[in-house]
Formats: structure tokens, C-alpha cells, sequence
């Protein structure tokens, strides 16, 4: 039987994300005798740590709806100076010998709260003109970076060290917490950088349904969660005998009753298992994805 399902790591500061999906992908592989497909929903910073959910096998059709869910992260700032990549593993780019007060940095974060325009650090995978921004940055290429809308639902302060703060913030797709950091800094008439960032949820997943990579293969192998468990809370519509035979034969449904909610694109499920993904054409739903499921049986 074809691995599917989730992979939920920890992933530790200083490797990469690559890297874990290389480490887990041939330990899962050793186990079943079987090449095991596995994929990731985002990347973290190799200096970053925390939840990385993994997609094995059938569960990577699945990660669109994971792509779009929020996270959370704790991340330290180290005042006094910026670097050109946002975090400690930059070069420093200006210095500013103020440390801003616990008052002050409670005050600047209600302007960082809801729906901000924020423009990601250089050092980033995003694409400009083609090229990725960090190559173009590596070579010292000049360019402007497009801003973009994000959603910050909460930033507080948590914490206060020697020269640094520590921070949780709870936000949707595309926030760079390397950029947030940035613009507090410069709010606060400060310098600073990321110093420390753990990613603590992505989606439904949470540092409790983590492993570390290097576990024995067969402990990583027993931690794999089923597919439908990143769907939690996700509107889906439930099939009935007929609908699951439509959808497996790719034909179109009418939905007498309204979709579960306005989002275009939808899990679908057979006897609790997710089966497909659906897309709404007015009442018609059209299946765009197929997810086999062995256990499933119509």
C-alpha cells in the first residue's frame, strides 16, 4: 500500500526544509520498500525551527488548503542593529544604540494589527522578473521589492531580555516575520533584526503533533497522521454513494443545496475519508482532483 497521509516535524534551526523532506523521504522509503513522495507546505528559513507539515503520497493534493491556513510563530528581536537579510545571519547594514522601552513597543504594535501592506526582505524566494529575489540580492542587484497585503489577526509582545523582545504573532499566508520584525524596528525609531523564530501552528497542526526528523524510521513511520487530518475545520461536503461514483468517473454533480461556504474549492469526502477536491460552477460541482484511498470502498 502507496504511503499517504502527514508528517508533522519539528524542524531544527539549521537545517533546511529541503533538507528535512531529503531525511524523512528516505527513512519513510527504508521502511515500505517503496519510493515515498513527500513534499512540504511551505517552507522555513534554514535558520528557523518549528512546524513543518509534510505530504506523503496522496496527502500532497491535499496542500492547497494548508498553503492558504494561518500560522503562528514566536520570534525574538535583537535590537541595535539591521542587516541586510532581516535576521542574524545577515550583514549589518546601520546600527542604532536605542532600546526601545516596554511601553513604546506595546504602543508602535497596534499599527501592525489587521490588514497591513508590508514589502518582503531581499533575501526572500519571491520571484522578480523571473529570478528569485535572494540570487539577485547574493549578486548585489538592484531592484525594488512589490508590497503586498497581509493579515496580522494578533502581535503582542511576550517578553522582554537584555537587548532584545521576545514576540508571538498569529497571521495569514505570505507575512515574513523577518519584515514585521524590520518595520517595528524602524516604528520604534530603532534598529533590530530576528534573532530567534519557531513556527508553533501551521493550519490545524501544532508542535504537539511533531517529531523530530532524525527519529528511527520506524517511529516517523508510525507518527504519520491520516491525509483528512489537515482538513479539520475546513468547509468539505460529504458524498453519498451516487456522488462518490460521479466524482470517480469525473463527471459533474448539481448540488441541490448550497455549498458549505463561498470558497470556491472544496475537500470531498466518502465515508470519512477525503476522496477529491471539487471546484463550484455556480450549483455544479466539478471534480478536479481524485485522492485514492485504498480504504475507502464504494
Amino acid at each position: 500500500m502507496t504511503l499517504s497521509g502527514w508528517l508533522i516535524i519539528d524542524k531544527p534551526e539549521g537545517v533546511s526544509s529541503a533538507g528535512a523532506v531529503t531525511q524523512v523521504k528516505k527513512a519513510l522509503s527504508a521502511v515500505t520498500g517503496e519510493k515515498v513522495k513527500v513534499g512540504h507546505t511551505g517552507a522555513l528559513d534554514p535558520a528557523a525551527s518549528g512546524v513543518l507539515p509534510l505530504a506523503l503520497g496522496e496527502a500532497s493534493k491535499l496542500c492547497r488548503f494548508l498553503l492558504d491556513s494561518e500560522k503562528e510563530y514566536e520570534f525574538d528581536i535583537k535590537w541595535g542593529a539591521f542587516t541586510d537579510t532581516d535576521d542574524a545571519e545577515g550583514r549589518v547594514t546601520a546600527t542604532v544604540e536605542k532600546i526601545p522601552a516596554k511601553s513604546d513597543i506595546e504602543s508602535a504594535l497596534t499599527a501592525f494589527r489587521g490588514k497591513i501592506l508590508q514589502t518582503p526582505p531581499k533575501f526572500s524566494a519571491i520571484k522578480i522578473a523571473g529570478k528569485r529575489a535572494y540570487r539577485m540580492a547574493r549578486d548585489a542587484a538592484e531592484f525594488e521589492m512589490p508590497s503586498r497585503e497581509v493579515n496580522i489577526y494578533d502581535y503582542r509582545l511576550t517578553e522582554i531580555y537584555p537587548g532584545a523582545a521576545r514576540f508571538y504573532v498569529k497571521c495569514s499566508k505570505g507575512t515574513y516575520i523577518r519584515a514585521l520584525a524590520r518595520d517595528l524596528a524602524v516604528a520604534l525609531s530603532a534598529a533590530g533584526h530576528v534573532s530567534r523564530l519557531r513556527r508553533v501552528k501551521a493550519g490545524k497542526f501544532t508542535l504537539a503533533d511533531t517529531i523530530l526528523p532524525d527519529k528511527p524510521p520506524e517511529i516517523l513511520y508510525k507518527s504519520v497522521l491520516p491525509s483528512e487530518r489537515a482538513l479539520d475545520g475546513i468547509p468539505a461536503l460529504a458524498l453519498n454513494t451516487e456522488g462518490y461514483a460521479h466524482v470517480r468517473e469525473g463527471r459533474k454533480i448539481f448540488l441541490s443545496e448550497p455549498p458549505p461556504s463561498e470558497e470556491e474549492a472544496f475537500p470531498l469526502f466518502f465515508n470519512g475519508y477525503a476522496v477529491g477536491i471539487g471546484e463550484m460552477r455556480g450549483r455544479l460541482l466539478k471534480p478536479v482532483r481524485l485522492i485514492h484511498n485504498p480504504l475507502c470502498r464504494g
